[in-house]
């Protein structure tokens, strides 16, 4: 099965896009653009500010430009593809008077240390958590899923005091957690 990914030319409007490049499983263009009308399915818009252990933390995860599909091929031959809003989150970060980031934008290739390239193309950042604030880090629970389906990369993200970041794939013991 031919494995494409759909990158939006033009905003989305309407949950519909008009114009998008077509890339390959390897990222690459395939073609030249199409002309076309899917309908685009999105998830819920997650925002928090919160303030934990004296930090101040600003986050959303929410549809950026990008598009991503999902063949499905029925037992009688019929073939549906369904198009999804890709995600990305933006993070601000505080302590004290201290700015540790801000309005810094992850999208999901931020994990390719984690997540294949394969499969970034058909997953998308689903949900994003504070798991433990220290006075030297904030640590964040995100999961990259495929739309609509269980199948995650559950990944523990910290944000040292410098503002430098660390990802590490959960174990199952450390996903029961959530």
């Amino acid at each position: 099965m031919d494995e494409t990914h759909y990158k939006t030319e033009k905003k989305i409007n309407n949950d519909t896009i008009s114009k998008k490049t077509v890339l390959d499983a390897k990222g690459e263009s395939q073609s030249s653009q199409i002309d076309t009308k899917h309908k685009i399915s999105s998830y819920p818009q997650i925002n928090i500010d919160t303030i934990m252990g004296g930090v101040h933390i600003a986050y959303s995860v929410k549809d950026n430009k990008s598009t991503l599909s999902d063949t499905i091929i029925y037992g009688e031959g019929r073939i549906e593809t369904h198009y999804y809003a890709d995600r990305s989150m933006f993070l601000s970060i505080k302590r004290k008077d201290k700015i540790i980031l801000r309005e810094k934008v992850f999208d999901k290739s931020f994990f390719s240390s984690i997540v294949p390239k394969s499969e970034l193309l058909k997953n998308l950042i689903s949900f994003v958590a504070v798991r433990h604030v220290s006075e030297t880090s904030v640590t964040f629970f995100v999961t990259i899923c495929k739309p609509d389906s269980d199948v995650c990369y559950y990944i523990e993200m910290v944000i040292s005091n410098d503002g430098t970041v660390g990802l590490k794939e959960l174990d199952e013991s450390e996903k029961e957690e959530f």
